[in-house]
């Protein structure tokens, strides 16, 4: 099998996600245990829960407790008023696991039971080079070695070579292939080569 190359890994971006991923998880964690302690329940359905706290609340603890008034005209609502909920504190509580939650959007994540699972991976953050582009690749590869060898003859540097095309650029002291170009759309690419003519 063929080794692909790699062209970046964006790893700031994976760990910021990593970051985001944590603060969601505790968030939620918290937002889970609230509810569970304070009504001695158990949430099963987070995705719900997330939907509408309140009402998904309020109904698990009249499933679980609602048999013990009996035939008393207890509304759900007054049952609920005898546990240590508290509106304010609960939305606070949901607010912060709400906020955590919109920052992994664009990215992979579900709800499981009580609990948040996530499903990015590293290698979602690594751009690698595209078969197509292999043969281009290879001729960046060629044009530079030719290029040291006629700046170890005298010419001029060959990182100068990069400002004459759109597939080199300059890494450090050294001529690369350009990973603007190799990790660009066709788009982009016509882009650039209107900026290199």
């Amino acid at each position: 099998m063929k080794k692909r190359i790699l062209l970046n890994y964006n790893e700031k971006a994976y760990n910021e996600l990593i970051i985001n991923q944590e603060k969601a998880g505790k968030e939620v964690h918290d937002l889970v245990g609230y509810c569970e302690e304070t009504l001695e329940i158990e949430i099963k359905d987070l995705k719900a829960l997330m939907k509408d706290p309140k009402n998904y609340c309020l109904s698990a603890y009249w499933d679980k407790y609602g048999s013990q008034f009996g035939s008393a005209p207890v509304k759900k609502e007054k049952a609920f008023e005898l546990t240590g909920w508290n509106d304010a504190e609960a939305d606070q509580y949901f607010n912060q696991a709400r906020i955590a939650v919109n920052k992994l959007a664009g990215h992979q994540y579900e709800y499981q039971g009580s609990e948040i699972t996530f499903k990015e991976d590293p290698d979602d953050f690594k751009t690698y080079l595209r078969d197509e582009d292999q043969e281009m690749y290879d001729l960046a590869l060629e044009f530079i070695e030719v290029a040291k060898k006629l700046e170890a003859a005298g010419s001029k540097p060959i990182r100068n070579f990069a400002q004459y095309s759109d597939i080199l650029m300059i890494d450090g002291e050294t001529l690369a292939p350009s990973k603007i170009y190799f990790t660009s759309t066709g788009r982009m690419r016509k882009d650039l080569s209107q900026y290199w003519n």
